[in-house]
């Protein structure tokens, strides 16, 4: 017990040095409960620190269950998964959550302010870090518009707000972290292609210094990023 609280104290104190993350899988199987065959298998890849990384695929081809088995949501997986050479299973969940940051479809709004859902309750994230992460996906221009701005209520699931704003605070939120690691789902269909096209070259812009692993079939995206992982 006193040696994996040890290892696990040193994954948490060396994690967060530098910039992104790199990500070594091994061998990745996984599969779902009650299934019969593996739904991804044998998969190998490196991600290096600082790399921008498109997956793309067609529709139910495993891009998100990919992402969520190497963020930890899903824990039933066969194969290595590390991140900076550190085995995941040796990783504490709350550190690994405090460096990833990460978009999914199901992902939603909360009833509470807006400041509330993108700051989402954890320690360390200031108004600042909060207004950056707004100002990065183009949300503080909608905000400014609203008489309480960042303490604008809403409702349960966003039913007020527009497909496209509650993408926007869903993915300021994943930003906010500050995290090495950002994993995204192309959430942002809702926008326009140009709005959209522009948020992303934000994101991915090599001087954030996190690592990128974005799911998308958009050509338009591809062309921003250092490799395209199918």
């Amino acid at each position: 017990r006193h040696l994996r609280e040890r290892v696990e104290l040193d994954a948490h104190l060396a994690l967060p040095g530098g910039d992104g993350l790199q990500l070594h899988v091994t061998d990745l199987s996984f599969t779902f409960p009650d299934a019969r065959e593996p739904f991804l298998k044998n998969l190998n890849f490196h991600i290096r620190s600082g790399e921008r990384i498109l997956v793309t695929g067609p529709n139910g081809s495993g891009k998100t269950t990919l992402l969520k088995v190497i963020a930890g949501i899903y824990s039933e997986y066969k194969g290595i998964i590390a991140y900076n050479d550190f085995p995941l299973g040796n990783l504490r969940v709350e550190s690994l959550r405090s460096i990833i940051g990460y978009d999914l479809t199901e992902t939603d709004v909360f009833k509470g302010t807006v400041y509330e859902n993108i700051q989402a309750g954890r320690p360390g994230i200031s108004l600042e870090d909060v207004k950056r992460a707004a100002a990065m996906v183009r949300l503080d221009e909608v905000i400014r518009t609203w008489p309480t701005g960042y303490e604008t209520h809403i409702t349960p699931e966003g039913l007020r707000l527009s497909t496209g704003v509650r993408a926007k605070i869903i993915l300021a939120r994943a930003i906010a972290v500050s995290p090495k690691v950002l994993m995204l789902e192309d959430t942002l269909a809702a926008l326009p292609y140009d709005e959209r096209l522009g948020i992303y070259q934000e994101i991915l812009q090599p001087s954030h210094g996190w690592t990128v692993i974005l799911c998308s079939n958009d050509l338009g995206i591809s062309r921003m990023v250092d490799k395209i992982m199918v």
